[in-house]
């Protein structure tokens, strides 16, 4: 990978080294605080699944109010949300609580990734997109490869409740970011007080009304297919991954090392998406980034051994960081700049469905079955979902070339 460009290219990227890795952080830690607890699995479930409820009722207008009131003040306010309630978790012990928190601090950090995505996406040139967000992309890797060691480490050696406050610190940082870029205009954004600008409940109704005209784009529709499958790939580390590494004995600092591993994998595979982008289809690299994602994860019950775990775990890291430049990209391209903010918040919602849905369906299947039965069964119906979703873009594909 070449370097960035700028110290203004390094500020961007840095967006995603602290947003997105909250999301690694609350799938190491959600897991060891439901243990600690002694939650049920169909509780963990919920729990992670009320993550997403937010996300999805507000990522349209989340993303419409990105081009309304601009990135940098989204990231702002997101991020001091980000970071008040992740100290929540540290504050309650019954269900319910927790299941509150959980359902705001979802919504924080979905707001939060959606802005600094639509910020990076409308900061770089259509001639630098691929690349950059092959960069961008990258970074947010690292952002998850070092946030898991830290916080295992603290969980370890210090206690369950430091893990969550480096987990607020490190969301919050988001709002220096946005301290340290200048706003980029938007055709759709208006400043306060301007002429022409629209209370605040029409904005958030227009968000789903505009977002119908997008999903009239079949190329729009089967990039969302992909997010939500890869995403429901990612559901199932975020959820019952640490439940079975608790299970078979290994320590929380090596299942923070696990989790590391995983964005190592994620790392490497953003930095060979372009080449294979170059290669082959859209769809073809997509097909086959979410199938490696999904069978290696979901492979991994059969294993008590660290070892084999560990190279499903970097596996299933490489097809995620292969599928995200590629979907951002190809969002990038079938997307005017003035509905950036929108179809990015779309992808949220798309990726927070398989958040919903997948630990729910994990863990009454894991309370009934066991993990082995519930991983066989939940990566077998997504992985039948990927093979037509694969068909239709790499004929989509052919389409638009021809």
């Amino acid at each position: 990978m070449s370097v960035l460009f700028s110290w203004r290219d390094a500020v961007v990227c840095s967006g995603a080294f602290f947003a997105i890795a909250t999301e690694a952080l609350i799938g190491l830690l959600l897991p060891l605080l439901a243990l600690h607890q002694q939650l049920s699995p169909t509780e963990l479930g919920l729990l992670v699944a009320a993550g997403s409820i937010g996300p999805i009722l507000f990522a349209l207008p989340g993303g419409a109010l990105c081009d309304y009131f601009g990135d940098r003040k989204m990231m702002t306010a997101s991020a001091i949300g980000v970071l008040a309630s992740t100290i929540g978790y540290t504050q309650f012990s019954q269900f319910s609580a927790l299941f509150m928190v959980a359902l705001v601090g979802g919504l924080f950090r979905g707001v939060s990734w959606v802005a600094t995505q639509s910020y990076a996406l409308g900061y770089v040139s259509a001639d630098r997109r691929q690349k950059f967000m092959g960069q961008f992309s990258f970074v947010a890797g690292m952002g998850m490869l070092v946030t898991p060691l830290i916080a295992g480490w603290l969980v370890e050696h210090v206690h369950l409740h430091s893990g969550f406050y480096f987990m607020a610190f490190w969301g919050g940082m988001v709002a220096l970011v946005a301290a340290l870029l200048p706003e980029i205009p938007k055709s759709t954004v208006s400043e306060p007080g301007g002429n022409g600008r629209k209370p605040i409940g029409t904005v958030l109704v227009a968000g789903y009304r505009d977002a119908l005209p997008l999903l009239a784009r079949p190329a729009i529709v089967l990039i969302m297919a992909f997010t939500l499958l890869r995403l429901a790939a990612a559901a199932i580390n975020s959820s019952f991954y640490p439940v079975h590494l608790d299970q078979v004995g290994i320590k929380v600092v090596v299942i923070g090392q696990l989790f590391a591993l995983i964005h190592v994998g994620t790392s490497a595979g953003t930095l060979i998406s372009a080449q294979l982008g170059r290669l082959l289809s859209t769809g073809s690299v997509l097909g086959f980034s979410v199938a490696l994602s999904l069978v290696s994860i979901a492979a991994v019950p059969f294993f008590d051994s660290l070892l084999p775990i560990a190279v499903l775990t970097l596996l299933h890291g490489v097809g995620q960081g292969i599928s995200l430049p590629q979907i951002l990209a190809a969002l990038g391209r079938h997307s005017d700049a003035s509905e950036r903010g929108l179809v990015l918040g779309m992808r949220s919602m798309f990726n927070r469905t398989g958040y919903l849905v997948v630990p729910v369906m994990l863990g009454l299947m894991a309370e009934q079955a066991g993990l082995k039965t519930a991983f066989v069964v939940v990566g077998g119906l997504l992985l039948a979902l990927v093979i037509p979703a694969t068909v239709a873009l790499v004929t989509l594909d052919s389409a638009d070339h021809n």
